[in-house]
């Protein structure tokens, strides 16, 4: 498996504009989506946030993972939730209503 993601990424290395870290960084979270590889991106986005706690994107696609790709809707409450305080006004207005459908889901399933 990370052998065909550095492979992958090796490949698209040869392209201008995957010179930086970030970018790098961003292909290998895109390739093990790509092969539904979902608890490994996951960790990568933590390892990113941890690194950068600010960095609102990253709550932004974590949550993601956690809502439509690995279903654990208490962790993607909180992805959301901070992607919502970090980005403010930039805000992707949808995520406001995911917060809220996930907030009604976890409400039926405590009742």
């Amino acid at each position: 498996m990370d052998t065909l993601v550095s492979e992958n990424i090796e490949t698209a290395c040869a392209y201008p504009g995957y010179e930086s870290p970030r970018k790098l960084d961003e292909l290998r979270k895109t390739e093990y989506k790509r092969l539904g590889e979902y608890d490994l991106a996951a960790t990568d986005y933590k390892q990113a946030i941890a690194l950068d706690p600010n960095y609102a994107d990253a709550y932004l696609v974590l949550g993601n993972f956690y809502y439509l790709n690995l279903p654990r809707l208490t962790e993607a409450l909180w992805a959301y939730e901070r992607y919502l305080e970090l980005a403010g006004e930039q805000a992707d207005p949808l995520m406001v209503e995911r917060v809220e459908q996930i907030r009604l889901l976890l409400d039926l399933s405590r009742n």
